[in-house]
């Protein structure tokens, strides 16, 4: 029996200390000329995502990276809503019900991303 027990404890400290990555979610504009990736790794279930942002149209490309605090970065979580063939609002739900918003702005001569302020 307490073989079992630290069994099951070794096992349970091995899974948290793996390192997870998340897919590519990924979003096009209606004209196909911008598009927005995000990815993100953990190093553990109770770390927060390391998640990359990044805009590319026109021949260019940009990213950023900041720390998101969700369960999971997929497509249930993430929001793309584009508000023309050049701008898009990234909507990342955290695991506390809080959101974080970038605007991502994708022109022919600049790329640019920021995190909307409330």
């Amino acid at each position: 029996m307490k073989n079992s027990i630290i069994f099951i404890f070794v096992i349970v400290l091995l899974a948290a200390c793996g390192s997870k990555k998340s897919g590519e979610i990924v979003s096009k504009s209606a004209d196909g000329n911008a598009q927005i990736t995000v990815s993100g790794t953990k190093n553990s279930f109770v770390d927060p995502w390391q998640t990359t942002i990044k805009i590319s149209g026109y021949n260019n490309s940009s990213e950023a990276q900041t720390e998101i605090y969700a369960g999971d970065l997929n497509n249930d979580n993430i929001i793309f809503q584009w508000e023309n063939n050049n701008v898009c609002k990234v909507t990342i739900k955290q695991q506390d019900n809080t959101s974080r918003t970038f605007v991502a702005e994708m022109q022919p001569d600049k790329l640019e991303l920021h995190e909307e302020l409330k």
